[in-house]
């Protein structure tokens, strides 16, 4: 934690008088100076000041620029009483901090936003070029510094691409948890926009900002780590790019989350201390700053100052060769110049008896032994070393008042080996403190604490150990034969020294192989993999134990995933028990980290007599990020032995047989860590990909609804497609990656261009089906509830709810007279303001929400069609409509999430003046015109649901293939694409609906002729029978038998429902019991009682005898009756007959005449008894049926007489 006593200086009106700019911007957002303790003025101690502008990101605040500045000021100001601090006196001059505050603008969200803060961040730059002082004689060619957080980094990334942008003016931002490679929310084509800007239009190179990217690691759940790898994502030439995540920056060694990592102490103390030294030793004025060998040491300093574990000297070795500074500099200012040394002399004291020379040591010679092909990479050797004595104070960490313990020197010229102690004339040069980095202390683990902890500062020497490392570059370049190591024999005094968690001295160093060993291989996703950490003889490395660091390295290429958490087990060798040695007060140190990335983690304390295992998630190779080709990559385990038993009886525990006390390596996948890790990076696909999911269903299944749609697709050929999909994109990007094609194959389907996980796009495609199906299930009994309710409840609502389907379509003159009325003109108008002045992401939530009321509309009409009509044809009508209402609306609510977030930012400016609403928005009438007019049209019962036929069918599954195609391909990575291409889906229902409505109207004459032809024909225009064809004595026997099937069948269903009325009608007198019971009875019937009665739809005389005459074939369908000799050619005869009465109102039901709470097997009972009257006195019941036998066989019985008297004659 940190604790601070804010002020913030409004530098509005100043900013205002010194800008030229009329934006409105300028009234929008403000500028401030942040003030330590001293509201009343500036501190001046005649000294000129750099100025450094913090920016916060998405819905960020100004006070977030607090914890840093507090910590600048802490540093440079004694007591801030306006006298600078000790350490700082001879220093050119404090750092100023600024804030700028954007209103909590949602910027991730915007494009338009991010370019309105970049604009406003050039003119507040230019501000502060101009109050800052510069030192006499120098030209106002002043550079500010920029510290950034999340979007707040592409704010200052797109600055220097604006026109007001004055050149050079910014040459060093730190960003913190910046996403670089990609927006976090792809919502927004601006966004993308944006994005290419700041990552493909270079600038020039000494134009070129130095970018430093740190991020949060694997605690920032809210935003992946992964876009903010500089290094993986290859933005900016090396020179220009520092990129680490916070869990390798040394005293820190944890990740943090994402808003932690403005505020961490450790890491607020750094980036403070940073652009102190960095202005204060390289000054401030622009154009010498902009010159390589600057560039150079700005970079290196960063460098040092944030403790970069790991230290790529190759990627800059061309700007390197190509410099100007002399070769201690090329070193990167970690050595003093050379000096003599003589004889006897050291370090600490000329002639001083308590000086030692601890150590001479030399790189060893060719290995003793190998029979492997060795290359000479193979044999170049390092320098490694690890202590806990003082190493003096860095300029990296808190000052700490303390002695010097030991000094290192990279010497060069001979040494007489006759006697190792004595020292030629030799010319060294002093390692400085800068150049070891900190390890955590590792005391035993019975004496541990967790790490890292809270309670301890591991920037102090009581805390951390301190390592060395020179690369065979390193010393080949700066010529070094030797390395000279000197110590005190007394033990230093420092700070907070009786706090130590070290238990004994630590001094180990040796050579160590600058090529780690490589363990080839993976895990599987079940199983795990087990190495022998040496499988190549251990002979073969070196040529003696003794001279080997405490260093081992071993590289594995193959794991190098960010979706995965691995589990990581070190088995102790047995062959390091021979002596059993105590457990060691000095613990081992494993550190694993990615070569490419730069994320680490560190593990004091192992135990080394005991198998040890420990999780490890690692940044690497993530989703829509470029895999590196070329390069190393993989994870790299370091481990650290110090001397755990030098100086006893144990020295020989560990020797050339048995060099360190593990011997194998076991890694194995942890599943459910790593779910945590894919909700994380794909918690997106869950949003965007239940559209392809509802496109492929559609496209499969045009004429059914969406839940039976979703249900058929996992029955049907579909499927394939649906899981299959994911896959093969996965299989076609990763042949195109490996086969070296060029182009963005990282930022297909799941973004993966890897056959390791080609399991994961088929279960998220399988996830998000089960949303679709859940959120189309929810929404359809939503709309049940609610019919339910609105009937129950507040049933006079349900004629304000139905869709009429009976209107006419309006003619010519109907509608110019509507266009022309005054009501109308005005509705258009006000229509058109609101395209003019507000987002058309607001006309989109609107349609959503109405459409949403048009499709529980049409839900309660197919309802009470259900409940009340007796016509199939209603019905189905009623029924079709719904579900393409249904259809419209689960498109439009998996659509709405990409257009809620750039609502929130107009209601933010909206809050900052109605004036920014309007002038920030985006007013696409194309956008929201198509889907306006189709909710218009779905909200019209009159309008067709769409046009038909085979071509328009193809047409259908080419529109929504492609919809399915783009979601899959390009949805996680570019959502509003999906948007887009959903707008061509519209214009073509559109124009279905058109289509279809322009025809309507002839259809519907036609329809009428034929149901009046029909009508006429069945009433008064039946053939005479002595003009009919006489039927045959077959054809009359085969419809007679159907007949009797039919009756047959009947007969039977009516004797089975009757007996079931009355088993039930025994049990709900068993129920009632006592009066209610007798009164189920025919002895008790009282003649007040009154049955519920309804009539049937009447039909003329004419038409009954019609039907009498001629059976319908529907009938004899819907009872299942067989056809013997009907032609395959024959159609049947669709009967269109309107209905002439409609069905009254049910009223009270005379069950609660005996019983006021009916038994469910009293209306079980009932339900029954009518099932049985209708199957004997229905339409087609037993005695509809009987008479229809009898009429058949006096017709047989006739055709026989008729025969036998042809015979006759």
């Amino acid at each position: 934690m940190s604790h601070m006593i804010p002020y913030y200086i409004s530098h509005n009106a100043q900013l205002r008088a010194h800008s030229n700019s009329t934006s409105p911007l300028m009234r929008k957002y403000s500028l401030l100076e942040y003030r330590e303790g001293r509201p009343d003025k500036r501190v001046d101690n005649g000294k000129p000041c750099a100025a450094v502008l913090f920016i916060p990101g998405n819905a960020g605040s100004f006070g977030q620029v607090r914890s840093m500045a507090s910590s600048a000021m802490h540093q440079y100001w004694k007591n801030n009483a306006g006298i600078a601090s000790v350490a700082w006196s001879n220093w050119r001059g404090p750092v100023e901090w600024y804030t700028v505050s954007f209103n909590e603008d949602f910027s991730a969200f915007h494009g338009q936003t991010l370019e309105d803060q970049a604009e406003y961040v050039n003119e507040v730059i230019n501000y502060l070029r101009s109050i800052c002082p510069v030192t006499p004689g120098e030209p106002n060619d002043t550079s500010v510094g920029v510290v950034a957080h999340s979007m707040g980094g592409i704010v200052a990334r797109l600055a220097p691409h604006l026109p007001n942008y004055a050149p050079r003016s910014i040459d060093t931002i730190v960003t913190l948890s910046t996403p670089h490679a990609f927006p976090p929310v792809p919502f927004d084509r601006s966004l993308d926009r944006i994005y290419n800007v700041i990552n493909k239009q270079k600038l020039a190179t000494e134009e070129e900002p130095l970018l430093i990217s740190i991020a949060g690691g694997l605690l920032d759940t809210q935003l992946p780590s992964d876009a903010s790898s500089l290094a993986l994502a290859g933005i900016h030439e090396p020179i220009s790019r520092l990129s680490t995540y916070t869990a390798s920056l040394e005293f820190l060694w944890s990740a943090v989350d994402h808003l932690e990592v403005v505020w961490c102490d450790q890491l607020r103390f750094k980036i403070a201390r940073g652009f102190l030294l960095d202005y204060d030793l390289l000054g401030s004025n622009a154009s010498q700053r902009a010159s390589l060998d600057y560039r150079l040491l700005r970079r290196k300093l960063w460098h040092n100052m944030l403790g970069f574990s790991m230290f790529k000297r190759s990627e800059i070795d061309a700007f390197i060769s190509q410099s100007t500074l002399s070769a201690d500099l090329k070193f990167m200012a970690q050595l003093t110049p050379r000096f003599e040394v003589g004889d006897e002399g050291n370090t600490f004291g000329r002639g001083e008896s308590n000086v030692e020379t601890y150590s001479l040591l030399s790189p060893p010679g060719p290995r003793a032994q190998h029979d492997i092909s060795i290359t000479e990479e193979d044999e170049r050797l390092g320098f490694a070393l690890i202590t806990n004595l003082l190493v003096g104070s860095s300029f990296t960490s808190r000052f700490v008042i303390s002695d010097v313990e030991m000094v290192a020197m990279a010497c060069k010229k001979s040494i007489n080996f006759d006697n190792v102690f004595k020292l030629d004339r030799s010319y060294c040069q002093l390692l400085l403190p800068s150049v070891y980095k900190a390890l955590p202390a590792s005391p035993a683990p019975r004496g541990a604490v967790y790490f890292p902890n809270s309670s301890y500062l591991y920037d102090v020497p009581s805390t951390s150990f301190q390592t060395l490392y020179l690369s065979p570059k390193d010393l080949k370049d700066n010529d070094v034969q030797f390395i000279r190591l000197e110590r005190t024999r007394n033990m230093g005094v420092y700070t907070g020294h009786d706090q130590t968690m070290h238990k004994q001295t630590i001094l180990d160093k040796g050579f160590v192989e600058d090529k780690p060993l490589q363990l080839h291989g993976s895990p599987g996703l079940f199983f795990s993999k087990t190495w022998d950490l040496f499988e190549t003889p251990y002979e073969w490395l070196l040529s003696s134990h003794g001279r080997h660091a405490p260093l081992w390295k071993w590289q594995f290429p193959d794991l190098d995933s960010a979706i995965l958490v691995y589990e990581l087990e070190l088995f102790p060798a047995p062959c390091a028990d021979h002596l059993h040695p105590p457990p060691p007060e000095t613990a081992p140190i494993a550190r694993v980290s990615n070569i490419v990335t730069n994320d680490e983690r560190v593990f004091p304390s192992l135990n080394a007599q005991e198998r040890v295992a420990f999780p490890v998630a690692l940044h690497g190779s993530a989703p829509f990020m470029p895999r590196p080709t070329g390069v190393d990559h993989g994870t790299l385990l370091e481990l650290w032995l110090p001397s755990a038993y030098e100086s006893t009886v144990y020295t020989a525990t560990y020797t050339n047989e048995c060099p360190i006390p593990y011997d194998r390596v076991r890694i194995s996948i942890q599943w459910r860590a790593s779910a945590g890790l894919l909700i994380l990076r794909y918690r997106l696909a869950l949003v965007v990909w239940p559209i392809a999911v509802l496109a492929l269903s559609y496209a499969a299944f045009p004429q059914s609804g969406p839940m039976e749609a979703l249900t058929q697709l996992v029955y049907s050929r579909a499927a394939y497609l649906l899981l299959g999909g994911p896959a093969a994109v996965q299989l076609l990007a990763s042949s195109a990656v490996a086969l070296g094609l060029g182009g963005a194959w990282h930022t297909l389907g799941i973004g993966l261009t890897t056959t390791q996980f080609l399991y994961l796009g088929p279960i998220l495609m399988m996830l998000s089906y089960c949303m679709a199906f859940v959120v189309a299930f929810l929404i359809h009994h939503i709309f049940s509830l609610g019919f339910i309710g609105v009937r129950r409840y507040a049933p006079s609502l349900l004629r304000f709810a139905s869709m009429a389907s009976d209107a006419p379509l309006p003619s010519r003159a109907d509608l110019t007279a509507w266009a022309t009325k005054r009501q109308t003109m005005l509705g258009a108008l006000i229509l058109v303001l609101l395209w003019f002045f507000l987002p058309y992401q607001i006309l989109f939530i609107v349609c959503f929400m109405v459409h949403a009321y048009t499709a529980f509309c049409s839900h309660v009409t197919w309802k009470q069609a259900v409940h009340t009509s007796r016509h199939n044809l209603q019905e189905k009508t009623t029924a079709q409509r719904y579900l393409q209402n249904m259809w419209l609306l689960l498109y439009l609510f998996w659509i709405l999430p990409l257009n809620v977030p750039v609502l929130v930012v107009w209601i933010r400016n909206v809050n900052a003046g109605f004036n920014m609403g309007l002038s920030r928005t985006e007013h696409n009438i194309l956008a929201t015109l198509p889907l306006l007019t189709l909710v218009y049209l779905c909200a019209n019962p009159t309008v067709d649901s769409g046009a038909t036929g085979k071509k328009h069918a193809w047409i259908t599954f080419g529109v929504y293939a492609f919809l399915y195609t783009v979601s899959l391909l390009y949805g996680i990575r570019y959502a509003y694409l999906q948007a887009e291409v959903f707008q061509l889906v519209i214009v073509w229902e559109v124009a279905q609906r058109v289509f279809a409505s322009y025809h309507a109207q002839e259809r519907m004459d036609s329809e009428e002729v034929e149901r009046e032809i029909f009508v006429l024909d069945s009433m008064h225009q039946s053939v005479p029978p002595s003009l009919q064809q006489v039927p045959t004595l077959d054809a009359v026997l085969s419809t007679y038998l159907d007949t009797l099937d039919a009756y047959l069948a009947v007969k039977k269903r009516a004797g089975e429902v009757t007996a079931a009325g009355f088993y039930q009608l025994t049990r709900a007198k068993m129920t009632l019991g006592g009066q209610f019971g007798q009164q189920l009875s025919a002895d008790v019937y009282d003649e007040r009682m009154h049955a519920r009665m309804h009539f049937v739809d009447g039909v003329l005389s004419s038409q009954a005898c019609s039907d009498a005459q001629t059976m319908p074939d529907e009938r004899l369908d819907a009872l299942g009756l067989r056809r013997r000799k009907k032609p395959i050619s024959e159609k049947e005869p669709v009967q269109k007959a309107e209905e002439v009465t409609a069905r009254p109102v049910l009223g009270f039901d005379p069950l609660y005449q005996f019983s006021g709470m009916p038994p469910p097997s009293l209306r079980q009972a009932q339900q029954s008894f009518h099932a049985g009257l209708q199957a004997l006195l229905g339409d087609n019941g037993v005695y509809a049926l009987g008479q229809r036998l009898a009429e058949l066989e006096e017709q047989i019985r006739m055709l026989r007489g008729d025969r036998d008297n042809e015979q006759g004659k």
